[in-house]
């Protein structure tokens, strides 16, 4: 099992917001300041690919047109051979751009026909899931 935590009861997932339908699970259930709910998703039931996987072009562009780099570049942070931190000057730009590489990279899983990908993060494993339309999978644990 992974683990999501979050601050209300998810009812429906959206797709608004800086993560658009993504939701991050980890390995085990981590604290965030007032998470009233943790969920569950049965891994072992899912398919996931790792970010140096990442073959889509249609993602390659979009990271082209949000960071502003080459294609070269775009395809290194999809891959994560290029650190957000690398390219910003600024670090609460380098902060936002990582969070938004995740959703490109999870973007692209399920493009390539995965149910997410799974990355590393300040937490350890990380698991990030499209989970529009899906919302069945998730189990309520608290």
């Amino acid at each position: 099992m992974i683990y999501h935590t979050s601050h209300s009861e998810i009812k429906e997932v959206h797709n608004k917001g800086l993560f658009g339908d993504v939701l991050f699970f980890s390995n085990n259930v981590y604290e965030m300041a007032e998470a009233k709910f943790v969920y569950s998703v049965d891994n072992d039931e899912l398919s996931f690919i790792e970010p140096c996987q990442i073959d889509d072009e249609a993602t390659t562009q979009e990271v082209m047109a949000y960071a502003k780099v080459d294609e070269d570049t775009a395809f290194d942070l999809l891959a994560g051979d290029v650190d957000a931190y690398d390219i910003c000057d600024d670090c609460e730009d380098a902060a936002d751009l990582s969070w938004k590489i995740q959703y490109f990279q999870a973007q692209a899983a399920k493009r390539m026909g995965f149910d997410g990908c799974k990355s590393r993060d300040e937490q350890g494993a990380v698991y990030m899931i499209p989970m529009f339309g899906r919302e069945n999978l998730l189990n309520e644990v608290k």
